[in-house]
């Protein structure tokens, strides 16, 4: 384990948690409606994919009405050979891609753009209609409540704080991973080469760290996990938003999930 990720485990019951943040209160996931996750596999090196990192933005800034769409926009490096480099590509989130068509989709092979909504559905990242309607069975399904806080933690450093409650002990299969990711808002790319030579993209959601840490098995109502990570100089702060969801291991499927947002 890094000097980067630093975990401290407590198990039973606990006290409600403090809420921090970066110079002031960070906003925890609402719990009045459901939370799905919605991950965006896309490239900037592919033609293809304005159109879903334009329909990630939408629902980033246009919220639904009955449910709390959380997403992250993780760009793969295999377009990158191809004529241009992606600057926020990683072959983590590749290799995250893989595995949900492997072992959930039971697919050989990956594509862009592919939106995977709680680890359940997959479909082209800009079918909006299907979309919203995985969006609506992905909200149907029961989950465990997951509230983030943040706190400064050194020279450019956040700790994350998560306290999970599991509506029943027995309500999930097999091991549970908790998924830490930094995402990033308003990012601009002038692109002069590749497929998309001469557009001017814009980004919200991009994850910018993402870290996947083993949790025991379902078998405690309430669980309480810390991660510290570094914010890069690169980022804004302002635009970073912390998104913590649980996902069994074996299935895929995403079963609870906050987010914070950094504040100003």
């Amino acid at each position: 384990m890094t000097a980067d990720i630093r975990w401290l485990w407590v198990f039973g019951a606990i006290a409600a948690a403090a809420v921090w943040g970066l110079h002031g209160a960070a906003v925890p996931a609402s719990v009045e409606r459901p939370i799905v996750v919605a991950e965006l596999f896309t490239s900037e090196a592919c033609s293809s994919c304005p159109p879903a990192d334009m329909l990630l933005s939408r629902l980033v800034h246009e919220p639904l009405r009955d449910v709390e769409v959380l997403t992250v926009a993780e760009h793969v490096d295999y377009w990158d050979h191809l004529g241009w480099h992606d600057r926020f590509s990683s072959a983590e989130f590749s290799a995250r891609q893989t595995i949900y068509d492997a072992n959930a989709f039971h697919r050989n092979e990956v594509y862009t753009p592919q939106l995977v909504i709680d680890g359940r559905f997959a479909r082209v990242g800009s079918d909006a209609d299907g979309i919203r309607r995985d969006i609506q069975k992905a909200a149907e399904a029961e989950k465990a409540s997951v509230t983030v806080a943040l706190e400064p933690a050194g020279d450019r450093r956040i700790g994350v704080d998560m306290r999970v409650q599991w509506p029943d002990a027995r309500a999930f299969k097999g091991a549970i991973d908790a998924i830490v990711a930094a995402t990033e808002d308003n990012l601009v790319t002038h692109v002069s080469a590749g497929e998309n030579h001469g557009r001017v993209l814009r980004h919200d959601a991009v994850a910018r760290w993402m870290r996947s840490v083993p949790v025991l098995p379902a078998g405690e109502r309430v669980w309480q996990g810390r991660i510290e990570f570094p914010i890069a100089a690169d980022w804004n702060p302002a635009n970073v938003n912390v998104v913590c969801f649980l996902q069994e291991r074996e299935s895929r499927r995403i079963v609870g999930a906050g987010v914070a947002r950094l504040s100003r």
